[in-house]
């Protein structure tokens, strides 16, 4: 037997004897069970357990997911070209698997690698032709998840190749595909497209056009979810209504101008708002996520709406350095016209907009919100933000709070902050304002992951001080980072995540908290700082 597969109490029982010390425990499992085990290794690697280890031995066959990627067989950063390897791996797989189907087949290369035969100017050439076989070798075994990933690794997001992998037809027509996931392609709706089991699109960097767009939503019936990012040649994103569609992502597709869900029945909307877009109309729309901002962007939304995102990121800069004029900008107006949302979700550069507004004295408009969340890489530029929202938001019933470390040289670099100095550990004894959330609704505060950061114990000591009708303030380290639901992280220093807290440190904290008063009588503090 093989000594990587004995398992053994390392000797050191005299009472033990020799046949006890060496149990081959793994060779009486049921393949079934080995299967399974072996599904949790990366495929490259769970392929290499079946050839080495003889419990899973030609057991690699039966795998119903295979994953190929060219980055197991190269050095990217050393440019070591390893395309003749990573092909005679996936030729070999394929002609030896045994399974008669696929539940997910994956294949990630560089579609322009100089280690490839170059395609021809038609998009038809050797590696195509491979891609082709390859895919309707999965197609054959009814897969249910298909991605194909043609950008490599060391291609920058969103650059536009010179040429894309078109997709065969035969994909098209699959009725066992759940889930479609394209990346560097083209998809040519020469016929009609039958994909009737089709529950998830996911498009990156993929030439499309709306009639394109128009015919795979309508020939997949089950469809639920809709992700574009990157894409290009499509203008107007329009959908008619659909028996099952209940989501739609759409980001950094550069030649979009306009979204219409006027006749559809898409409940959630996630867009980044890029040049040129300029029209979003979405009136049944549930859940919006917006991200970006320009001052020209028309929303049009319905009374569904009832959970918002917004996140003030590409643009971020250029409103702080102007803050002074944001009350002329889009930001305001939109804020206005979201005021009645139940459920909002604000990110680092929102809050800092609000901080301005509240530094120059603007005028400070009402929302409805009665549940609020904020990303924060908390600084004492973000006080006066949140001040300005506990004052706007009159309704205000459920706080959530994550914090991470701030970035000084990302708040540093902006010129309204030297004109409006203050001092950030006394700031919420200086306030002064009407704060009727506070006194009439606010019930449950949540603050989570770097909690002993600066500027938090004031923060938590002002609400407990003030919040006369709170019930339930919740104080964690756990670390759930907030991401929008194209996958951006909202944080501008990330290496906070990993930020750790010496028990002393968390203790100490622990006990300031515990030991602040509340003016709540029936305010209940809940601590899991570890």
């Amino acid at each position: 037997m093989s000594e990587a597969m004995r398992i053994t109490d390392g000797g050191s029982d005299p009472r033990k004897s020799k046949e006890d010390e060496v149990v081959d425990r793994i060779s009486g499992l049921p393949d079934s069970l080995l299967l399974h085990i072996l599904s949790f290794l990366p495929f490259r690697c769970a392929v290499r357990a079946s050839l080495i280890l003889r419990p899973f031995r030609g057991l690699w066959r039966s795998l119903s997911s295979l994953s190929f990627e060219e980055c197991d067989f190269h050095a990217c950063r050393r440019g070591r070209s390893g395309a003749g390897e990573f092909l005679n791996f996936v030729e070999h797989v394929l002609a030896l698997h045994e399974s008669p189907k696929i539940h997910t087949f994956r294949i990630e290369l560089n579609f322009h690698a100089s280690g490839f035969p170059n395609p021809e100017f038609d998009g038809r050439g050797v590696m195509s032709n491979r891609l082709d076989e390859w895919i309707c070798f999965a197609l054959k075994k009814k897969v249910k998840v298909l991605d194909v990933a043609l950008g490599g690794c060391a291609r920058p997001m969103g650059a536009k190749p010179a040429l894309h992998y078109r997709v065969p037809s035969a994909v098209l027509g699959s009725s066992n595909l759940v889930e479609l996931k394209l990346k560097v392609c083209n998809i040519e709706s020469l016929g009609q497209i039958h994909l009737k089991s089709l529950q998830k699109l996911s498009m990156f960097d993929v030439n499309l056009s709306e009639e394109v767009i128009q015919n795979l939503v309508s020939g997949s019936p089950s469809l639920k979810k809709v992700s574009l990012q990157y894409c290009h040649g499509l203008q107007v994103l329009k959908f008619e209504r659909h028996p099952s569609l209940e989501e739609l992502n759409v980001c950094n597709c550069v030649d979009l101008e306009k979204v219409d869900l006027a006749s559809s029945g898409i409940k959630i909307l996630a867009v980044y708002v890029g040049y040129p877009l300029s029209k979003i109309i979405c009136p049944n729309v549930m859940t919006l996520e917006l991200d970006g901002l320009q001052d020209d962007v028309n929303l049009d939304c319905g009374s569904s709406l009832n959970d918002v995102a917004l996140y003030v990121s590409g643009f971020g800069d250029f409103l702080l350095e102007r803050g002074v004029f944001l009350e002329y900008y889009e930001f305001k107006r939109l804020l206005k016209k979201l005021r009645s949302i139940a459920h909002f979700t604000l990110c680092n550069r929102s809050i800092l907009v609000f901080s301005i507004w509240e530094l120059n004295n603007q005028t400070c408009p009402s929302f409805n919100w009665k549940s609020v969340t904020m990303t924060l890489n908390l600084a004492k530029w973000h006080l006066p933000g949140i001040s300005y929202l506990l004052e706007a938001c009159d309704f205000l019933e459920t706080l959530t709070i994550y914090v991470y470390p701030s970035n000084p040289e990302d708040i540093q670099r902006n010129t309204w902050d030297r004109a409006c100095n203050f001092d950030g550990r006394s700031y919420w004894h200086s306030v002064q304002g009407t704060f009727h959330c506070l006194a009439h609704h606010l019930k449950n505060v949540m603050v989570y992951a770097c909690v002993t950061e600066p500027y938090v114990i004031e923060l938590i000591e002002f609400l407990l001080g003030n919040a006369l009708v709170l019930e339930k303030m919740v104080i964690s380290t756990k670390r759930n980072s907030k991401e929008n639901r194209n996958g951006i992280l909202y944080l501008a220093d990330t290496s906070g995540l990993e930020k750790d807290y010496t028990s002393d440190m968390l203790l100490d904290f622990s006990q300031k908290v515990l030991s602040l008063p509340r003016i709540s009588p029936r305010a209940v503090v809940h601590m899991a700082v570890c």
